[in-house]
């Protein structure tokens, strides 16, 4: 879990972007709100280059007219991690994050579908097998397909996965599956240029919806995800109302089984997370020209919104002077 964020300093948009003086505690749910280009995204690499000890693109993200390396220190299950000089001095892989580059990784650049997604999308699906024996790998490729096939469900997805295979014909094995959606089988690529395929019937909140669901399965296959953290990046964006709503209620159901940290330009998202069990609500908001950590007031954000789209064009309608 992390306990607490004590600095971070000159990475992108962040920079003294907590407390000095004890830094940022955080709870076990924990909801932040951010517009764009505040620094939400950083934040999340961040932590993803803890997990993967791997801190290129946070040195390449150095913040602008600063002299300073990127540093940060975070307090994890009692461990003070600290990065400084382009590296962690320890790992920390206790941490599932998911942003846009998952999406990008296991499923799809766009409508492209190219052989590395399929082979990242073999390792998620067998992520749990014991061996690589044919008949355990027949069994979790079963498993995955049903499982992601759950969540999909839960979010309102119009689509399933009919198939789920591996494919040996490649130096590099990889994931072979079918589509179902309105009872008729859609191919990965299609025989012929007019017919149905993967980049024709499935448009950007499809495959948004298929990342989260192969993410969620990785989460509810993991035993020992009560002492983990869950990391999710805009995990609303590009959905609608309904679809939002759903993500939340599955949200919710992690609230107590993991520590959970939501971040989100939508403050009606937030809001939900809010009324959901997230006791925690955070925002990035800009201190100068950089940004830092704050308490959220997510109702007068959301109140100030409903004043700029509906009060103050009403007034104006009726004869009022309105103040934008």
């Amino acid at each position: 879990m992390i306990e607490k964020i004590s600095r971070i300093s000159g990475i992108g948009m962040l920079h003294d972007s907590v407390p000095k003086d004890g830094g940022l505690e955080l709870s076990k749910a924990v909801a932040i709100y951010a517009e764009n280009g505040r620094g939400k995204s950083t934040f999340c690499h961040l932590l993803k280059s803890l997990a993967d000890n791997e801190c290129t693109e946070v040195q390449a993200r150095k913040a602008l007219r600063q002299t300073d390396e990127p540093s940060a220190e975070l307090v994890m299950d009692g461990e003070t991690h600290t990065l400084s000089e382009g590296s962690w001095d320890q790992r920390y892989d206790r941490l599932h994050v998911f942003d846009e580059r998952f999406v990008e990784e296991a499923v799809s650049v766009g409508s492209i579908l190219g052989v590395k997604h399929l082979e990242r999308m073999l390792v998620l699906a067998l992520q749990f097998a014991d061996n690589d024996s044919p008949e355990e790998v027949e069994d979790m490729l079963e498993d995955c397909r049903a499982g992601v096939n759950a969540r999909l469900r839960e979010l309102g997805a119009a689509f399933e996965i009919s198939r789920l295979a591996r494919n040996d014909s490649g130096d590099v094995p990889r994931a072979d599956y079918t589509l179902r959606l309105m009872a008729e089988e859609i191919p990965l690529v299609a025989s012929e240029p007019t017919l149905p395929s993967f980049s024709t019937v499935l448009g950007p909140g499809d495959r948004w919806m298929l990342g989260l669901a192969l993410f969620f399965y990785g989460i509810d296959g993991d035993r020992d995800i009560m002492s983990k953290t869950v990391v999710l990046d805009d995990p609303a964006v590009g959905l609608d109302r309904r679809r939002k709503t759903k993500l939340a209620e599955m949200l919710m159901g992690y609230v107590q089984r993991a520590q959970l940290i939501v971040l989100s330009h939508d403050p009606e998202f937030i809001k939900m997370m809010q009324e959901r069990g997230f006791d925690q609500v955070l925002q990035l908001e800009r201190s100068g020209i950089y940004c830092r950590f704050t308490e959220c007031d997510i109702d007068a954000i959301l109140a100030a919104d409903y004043t700029d789209r509906f009060i103050e064009p009403d007034n104006y309608r009726t004869g009022g002077h309105p103040t934008f």
